[in-house]
């Protein structure tokens, strides 16, 4: 049993590539907060650009035709960076402009709603057609990045179908208000990511000891129902503790009831699946 442990834990150590994409990351091994930052910097801005940089060389007849390509590239980004750089000055001037606006339409027509004052003055219509293009282009943003990760979920359905039954579903439920209960929506998951937090906490305190498996080499639970009980304790803990940070009490209720269970059940359970492993020595 020792001399598997002592096994993986070789492997994991004489990684030449310091690539752990099967197992975690020894502490040796871990970046700081600096260092993950100017990673993810130079991944964005150097991997992305080189990537963008080889698809268009492989889509160009030859090096002249890529070269205009990227110069054209490139002063477009400059166009709308300066576009932008404009429209961020002009609504921190316009801003207050428009608040005053607001403030003498309710002084002049004793209405807080814009529509009613638009309407008032005669610019319903305009004032329509400004609306839809601002929802169109706001929708058209929550279609696409719904449809990617629906597309990931349902396979086996074309993703243009999946925008038209989601969207004409996401229609129908704005028609019979569905919006209004956003706020309550907002408070529901507000509940439940804490509790969410707090398992994932104490499951990596308490069943694994700070460390997991090599996800290639050790068997788990396709469920573990002792998680959706603390989640729901969690999530509980909001109705009937009055004191404190909601959030902070659910956090706090979930890890508890989690490490509970990972001492008394969940850390046998998985010992039992893999006789072989040590779960007192995990591989980190």
């Amino acid at each position: 049993m020792q001399d598997v442990y002592k096994n993986r834990v070789a492997e994991t150590d004489v990684s030449e590539t310091k690539e752990y994409t099967d197992s975690a990351v020894p502490k040796s091994q871990r970046k700081n907060f600096g260092q993950l930052v100017f990673v993810w910097i130079g991944y964005v801005f150097t991997v992305t650009i080189m990537t963008a940089g080889g698809n268009i060389a492989l889509g160009s007849a030859n090096i002249t035709q890529a070269l205009k390509a990227v110069g054209i590239a490139f002063l477009f980004l400059v166009v709308l960076g300066s576009a932008v750089a404009v429209m961020t000055v002009a609504i921190g001037i316009c801003a207050p402009f428009m608040i005053i606006i607001g403030m003498v339409g309710m002084m002049v027509y004793g209405e807080s709603d814009i529509a009613y004052i638009l309407k008032a003055q005669g610019l319903i219509a305009p004032a329509w057609f400004a609306l839809v293009v601002n929802v169109w282009s706001t929708a058209q943003g929550n279609v696409y990045s719904s449809s990617l990760n629906l597309s990931s979920i349902f396979t086996k359905i074309p993703r243009e179908r999946l925008v038209i039954i989601f969207g004409g579903l996401g229609t129908i439920m704005g028609l019979l208000g569905i919006y209004r209960y956003f706020g309550d929506w907002l408070s529901f998951l507000a509940s439940i990511f804490p509790a969410v937090g707090g398992v994932i906490i104490a499951d990596y305190f308490f069943t694994y000891k700070e460390g997991y498996y090599s996800i290639n080499s050790v068997k788990l639970p396709k469920y573990i129902w002792l998680s959706y009980i603390s989640v729901a304790g969690g999530i509980l803990s909001n109705f009937f503790l009055n004191f404190g940070l909601s959030a902070i009490n659910s956090l706090i209720t979930s890890f508890i009831i989690q490490a509970i269970f990972s001492i008394l059940f969940i850390r046998k359970e998985i010992k039992n699946l893999n006789e072989d492993i040590s779960v007192e020595a995990p591989i980190v």
